[in-house]
């Protein structure tokens, strides 16, 4: 397995178990069998069992914080076409108003 291929294949073994079972009943043995490569990977790709975690906390949140970018960026740009719509509509109504006879002026009952 190249390297890339192991430390990803590493970090995904960890959060699967670490999800499954908590990070206190996983151990590295657990991990290397799970990703199935030998415990001097884990060594050499994080050297211990909290530096792994760390990388998979900034791996993932790295992941989520563009995931949530992702969302904010089309939010905003649906947000802007309702804007440009209302405009619109309001723009219509103006016309629509200036256009009918009578428009504007008040009745007297």
């Amino acid at each position: 397995m190249a390297s890339d291929q192991t430390r990803s294949a590493i970090l995904a073994a960890a959060e699967r178990l670490y999800a499954d079972r908590g990070f206190g009943d996983v151990t590295l043995r657990d991990i290397v069998a799970e990703a199935n490569v030998n415990l001097a990977a884990v060594n050499y790709h994080f050297g211990s069992k909290d530096e792994l975690i760390a990388e998979l906390f900034v791996t993932r949140s790295i992941q989520t914080n563009r995931e949530r970018l992702n969302e904010l960026k089309a939010a905003e740009e649906a947000a802007e076409v309702l804007q440009r719509a209302e405009r619109g509509d309001a723009a219509r109504r103006r016309r629509h108003r200036r256009q009918r006879p009578g428009a504007g002026a008040q009745s007297t009952g």
